[in-house]
């Protein structure tokens, strides 16, 4: 599971980059995850940003819960599914 949208980065312009969370950890009610940034899946990442949103315990898996809610963000909103 990965997000695809096209981004610049350092003024450079990056077509089809590749969004994948790496990282999560989690209480109760809260979730913090890290999402890197590539120009490919198989590439390194050329940027590493956290995040933090509401978890639901009872709900889907905590990675598709972080996913969920980066397409909520602006910076997402015309990403897609990969």
């Amino acid at each position: 599971m990965a997000l695809e949208k096209n981004t610049s980065y350092k003024d450079i312009n990056v077509s089809g980059a590749y969004y994948k969370v790496c990282r999560f950890s989690g209480e109760k009610t809260s979730l913090t995850f890290t999402v890197e940034a590539r120009s490919s899946n198989e590439s390194d990442s050329f940027e590493i940003k956290n995040y933090d949103c509401a978890y639901n315990i009872g709900g889907d898996n905590p990675i598709k819960q972080a996913y969920l809610h980066l397409k909520t963000l602006p910076e997402f909103a015309d990403a897609t599914d990969v």
